[in-house]
């Protein structure tokens, strides 16, 4: 794994980046999405992406260098074209209907036709029983699948036959049942007509037809008594949402017997979105302004969450992911279809129907039968939803690890403002603080008291978190590589950019550069050890700070004692009744004294007035600006305290009792993605823009009353753009529509 991104989300979707490091080597990586939740389900199916980086190109001579990742693909290419020309028997897998043929039964028998690298063949064939009488004839079409009627008869086999370039190539068909069951279905978009048959005598008396979406149950049809040899049910889907729905035929006993496949379109879910631009052709550095709307079949407006992308043509495959084809049908088929996002290109009557027949040929169950049945509850979750992050840990005996203590423990974050919580152990010592949200690491302590309830007794305890990760064994979820018909890098783009840097000679790591003029002074022993001691606080500097190295007598002195070295601050009063007081600062409580912190944890005047000199590393004294960085707590100044634990500065504290210092990781904080503005003249627009991405915005949301108005500018890059706009309306529905436009000098 390269890189991990953790996101936070509150309202279903969450957007990142990722740098790529000039170093990189050049190939095919993958992008990996998921939740926590995610991973409660056995048959794991993560969102994944395949991206394809390119080293920049070398140009030496007026002559360009292959690159690495285009020769492997010409290989590949070659490769296929030789094994192609000498094609090995073809692998068929058969299909029927519901599950089994069945004696007597006429049912719908799918087949897949595929090559020895998993490849789809369209071919044509025929159907032959043992007597070699002609009884059907099939083709397959896109990936290789196809079906056709069939029934079988009374001791008779059945066989295809292939005919490929003069050589004869034959399969048997699946058995035949003697007795048994079949269930057909017609999908006829509005509606769905589901036929249960067999030839068992009151073979349907007391059967169960169940049919569920994505675990949904939306259909519970139950066949008390019958003396027929079949019986249909006729079931509208106005009521459904778009998805594979699963339908299963169960015995008297029970037991699940036969179960067929089909996508929902429902003709209700269409989405009417308007989006355009204000021309159809641009030149170099124009404004585009677009717009958006979103509209149901009644004309309803309609609100939602969505992510806009303008890129060149060349730059992306066709057929590339979207989400209609991840959520409707890839996740729940669990990551078998070859390409899931073909079905959801252009409308058309072919792609529905080729959508059928996936149906027909693909089997996968999420779910399982004994608890819908049974109205049973869910099993318990292994892993549970993720919704901030969570600080759980133990308190032990200082100096035995497996002698748990109860104790008081305390949370304080160290930011803009400091959050305090405290939490109370269970009798083994175990806490958890959370859920928390924060953007970008932060600083934090835990401390662990063991006066608790009345007590005095004050044990040693030690503080350990909790450090256990999701592991995902992400190398059995990668999906199996076949030889494809297209490059994952245009090869006609990359000349295309060669063309635009000709002027320049470019090795893998040189990059033009305007002139920059670096000046730089050399650290003396001072500068080295502030730089150390600003590490350790999460304010930076300060201003007026102690460090008692230089001070005769400290082993004798207390911090309130050198408190009054610094300009501005009085220490009122005698031991042990002392106060401090900072001139300047606003006293909005009764006390006046300024917020003590050790270590970055807020204590008590009397525990810093009892604090030896000689156990400090330093003290922070913070006032006006520099104090305003703890809020309100921070209006009477700030004694910053921290201790010496006999460590070098560039190491971290030991380990103390009750104390635990640590960096909480997180959320990741995306940057915003770059687009110039060439409205106004600007030094950087001398530049050449060569950007096949013109603009992206991962977080465009429509709202019912108005019109979404956006804008960016063209480039430098002639040709034909694609703008990509997906997402989710409030109500749930899936969006996914592209428009293009035209961009030359």
């Amino acid at each position: 794994m390269l890189v991990k991104r953790k996101l936070y989300t509150d309202n279903g979707s969450a957007f990142g980046d990722i740098e790529i490091d000039d170093s990189i080597t050049e190939g095919d990586y993958r992008i990996r999405a998921y939740t926590r939740y995610m991973l409660n389900d056995e048959d794991l199916v993560l969102f994944e992406k395949k991206i394809s980086i390119l080293a920049r190109p070398m140009t030496i001579n007026d002559k360009y260098k292959s690159v690495g990742l285009v020769n492997a693909e010409k290989e590949k290419k070659q490769e296929r074209e030789v094994r192609n020309s000498q094609m090995s028997k073809p692998n068929v897998q058969f299909f029927p209907e519901g599950g089994n043929l069945v004696i007597g039964l006429q049912s719908e028998l799918g087949l897949k036709i595929t090559d020895e690298f998993g490849n789809g063949l369209a071919m044509k064939g025929h159907i032959f029983d043992q007597k070699g009488n002609l009884i059907n004839s099939f083709q397959t079409y896109n990936f290789g699948i196809g079906v056709f009627p069939f029934t079988p008869k009374t001791g008779t086999n059945y066989y295809a036959e292939l005919n490929i370039g003069g050589i004869v190539h034959r399969y048997s068909l699946p058995m035949a049942l003697d007795k048994g069951y079949v269930i057909q279905l017609k999908n006829h978009g509005s509606q769905i007509i589901i036929k249960v048959s067999s030839n068992i005598d009151q073979g349907l008396t007391g059967t169960l037809v169940l049919g569920h979406l994505r675990g949904e149950i939306f259909l519970k049809h139950s066949k008390i008594n019958s003396s027929k040899s079949s019986y249909l049910i006729k079931f509208p889907t106005s009521e459904l949402s778009d998805g594979v729905a699963h339908f299963t035929l169960f015995n008297q006993q029970g037991e699940p017997i036969c179960e067929r496949l089909t996508f929902i379109d429902n003709p209700e879910n269409e989405i009417d979105l308007t989006l355009t631009t204000d021309r159809s052709d641009y030149k170099f550095r124009e404004k585009v302004d677009l717009n958006l709307s979103i509209a149901d079949t009644q004309g309803k407006p309609l609100q939602g969450d969505f992510s806009i992308s303008v890129a060149l043509d060349k730059s992306f495959d066709k057929n590339d992911s979207n989400i209609k084809g991840w959520f409707l049908l890839n996740s729940d088929m669990g990551n078998t279809v070859e390409n899931p996002y073909y079905f959801f290109g252009e409308d058309s009557n072919f792609r529905k129907k080729l959508l059928d027949i996936l149906m027909l040929t693909h089997g996968w169950r999420r779910f399982v039968w004994k608890s819908f049945l049974l109205n049973e509850s869910s099993r318990p979750l292994e892993y549970l939803p993720e919704k901030g992050v969570m600080i759980n840990g133990v308190t032990r005996a200082f100096n035995n690890r497996n002698q748990p203590i109860k104790a008081l423990t305390t949370l304080s974050i160290l930011g803009q403002d400091v959050y305090q919580e405290k939490r109370l152990t269970d009798a083994q010592g175990r806490f958890s603080f959370g859920p928390l949200v924060f953007l970008d690491s932060v600083e934090a302590i835990i401390n662990a008291s063991s006066s608790i309830l009345g007590k005095n007794e004050n044990k040693k305890i030690s503080i350990y978190l909790d450090t256990v990760k999701t592991k995902v064994n992400i190398d059995s979820l990668t999906t199996q590589e076949s030889y494809k018909n297209t490059f994952p890098i245009q090869e006609e783009l990359i000349k295309e950019y060669r063309a635009k840097v000709s002027d320049l000679e470019y090795s893998p790591r040189v990059n033009a550069l305007s002139e920059v003029i670096v000046k730089a002074k050399k650290k003396n022993r001072k500068e080295s050890i502030e730089e150390e001691l600003n590490k350790m606080t999460v304010y930076g500097t300060a201003q007026n700070r102690i460090i008692p190295d230089s001070i005769p007598g400290r082993t004798s002195r207390t911090v309130f004692d050198v408190l009054t070295q610094v300009p501005g601050v009085q220490v009122l009063g005698t031991f042990p009744n002392q106060n401090v007081r900072i001139r300047g600062m606003n006293s909005f409580s009764s006390s006046g004294d300024p917020l003590f912190l050790k270590d970055g944890v807020p204590v008590s005047a009397n525990f810093v007035q009892s604090t030896a000199l000689n156990d400090v590393l330093f003290v922070d004294i913070l006032k006006g600006g520099e104090a305003a960085f703890y809020g309100s707590r921070g209006t009477n100044g700030v004694v910053a305290i921290y201790t010496d634990s006999g460590q070098s500065f560039e190491s971290g504290l030991k380990e103390q009792p009750g104390v635990a210092n640590f960096v909480i990781p997180g959320f990741y904080k995306a940057r915003e993605f770059y687009h110039p503005n060439y409205g106004g003249k600007k030094t950087y627009h001398k530049i050449s823009d060569h950007r096949t991405t013109l603009y992206w915005n991962p977080e465009v949301i429509i709202t019912e009353k108005t019109k979404t108005n956006l804008n960016f500018y063209t480039g430098d890059l002639p040709g034909n753009y694609t703008l990509r706009l997906e997402g989710v309306t409030s109500d749930g529905k899936l969006v996914s529509k592209q428009y293009s436009f035209n961009i030359h000098n």
